[in-house]
């Protein structure tokens, strides 16, 4: 068992608040009645599935990527939407806690969770060499270089996903080894840029938009587009590892088994 507070203080190490984004909102999104926590449940992000999975499995407190509460609401019908949600977690006596972008920067959080799974060597944070800010996103150089389209399928197989979900940008046959990374949507003209700047010859990453996809092939920086939730779905694993390190002999750990893909 744990206090809510001693958990906050825990959960700030993980991933300091203090980083976050100016647009984010990480944190506590709903604070139970429940002062003290016995069992947390690591997810994605919250839907009923996930409330009800939480509420059958006893769970505390639900930590979470995405956070619940992210455009400013006005109001809130207990019937739908967001309201539903934060009416079924209150009913439940369920906590929730986000790390976003704190998660996405952390030591060992998204970027150098997929970096080890992409097996990238010399793992580093993207920066911005014009600017000289530290970006969100990192680098790395595959064990050897692969042509684009064996690296797109070796990514689909190291990320565990179908390979109709990952999409090619760039020359087929051009080999690359120097690969930038961004989990979720990261494929914006400030990280194109910072990649070439850092001599990657691929980016990874998800959302891509057509317009951006066409800068970066201008560029001449090959991407690859594993999807939202082919590159975050792994920080429920990489959170409950990290939480089960510090907290796991008082606190029981579950990684939620709801499958969030809303492709098929």
């Amino acid at each position: 068992m744990i206090s809510r507070n001693d958990l906050s203080y825990v959960l700030n190490e993980i991933a300091p608040l203090c980083t976050q984004e100016s647009w984010d909102n990480s944190g506590w999104q709903i604070e139970a009645e429940n002062s003290a926590i016995e069992s947390v449940m690591v997810a994605l992000e919250i839907n009923e599935d996930v409330i009800n999975e939480a509420a059958e499995k006893k769970a505390d407190l639900i930590v979470t990527h995405h956070p619940m509460f992210f455009s400013p609401l006005y109001s809130l019908n207990a019937q739908e939407g967001t309201g539903k949600l934060a009416t079924l977690l209150i009913k439940n006596n369920i906590s929730v806690y986000s790390s976003h972008t704190p998660f996405d920067k952390a030591e060992r959080g998204n970027n150098s969770y997929l970096a080890g799974k992409l097996k990238l060597n010399m793992y580093q944070s993207l920066v911005g060499k014009s600017e000289g800010t530290e970006l969100i996103g990192g680098m790395g150089e595959l064990p050897k270089a692969l042509e684009l389209t064996e690296f797109a399928k070796y990514v689909a197989k190291c990320l565990n996903i179908d390979k109709k979900h990952v999409h090619t940008v760039g020359v087929a046959g051009a080999k690359v080894r120097i690969i930038g990374l961004c989990t979720g949507a990261g494929c914006n003209r400030e990280n194109i840029d910072a990649a070439l700047e850092n001599g990657c010859e691929a980016f990874v990453t998800g959302d891509v938009k057509y317009h951006d996809a066409r800068y970066a092939k201008d560029k001449g920086l090959a991407v690859i587009d594993a999807g939202h939730f082919g590159t975050e779905y792994l920080f429920a694993e990489n959170m409950a590892e990290l939480l089960g390190e510090k907290i796991g002999d008082r606190v029981k750990i579950i990684q939620s088994e709801i499958n969030l893909n809303p492709w098929i």
